[in-house]
């Protein structure tokens, strides 16, 4: 029996597209830039693409064998999206601890 303790959008992951275009301390004219980047890599606004990325779930689950992290699996829009925008996938499982 699993717990659930958080779950958060995409956009609040370490694995989003944002996390990916706008590295820590990015001014603002920079990320404009990375956005309109992302807008020529999938031919979509970014507004579309960011909808499509915030619907990826990220939750962690306890239970008294353990714990461990779960990420949605990706639909085929959100593949092609990590492809065009040349950021990794997210994993689908991580931080297993045994209890």
């Amino acid at each position: 029996m699993c717990t659930f303790l958080t779950f958060c959008g995409a956009r609040d992951t370490s694995y989003t597209a944002r996390a990916a275009l706008q590295p820590a301390g990015a001014s603002r004219d920079a990320f404009r830039r990375e956005r309109r980047v992302a807008e020529t890599r999938t031919g979509d606004s970014w507004r579309t693409t960011r909808a499509e990325l915030g619907t990826i779930r990220h939750g962690h689950f306890r239970s008294r064998d353990g714990e461990f992290t779960h990420t949605t699996e990706l639909t085929t829009d959100q593949r092609d999206l990590h492809r065009a925008l040349e950021i990794p996938e997210p994993p689908r499982f991580g931080r297993i601890t045994p209890a």
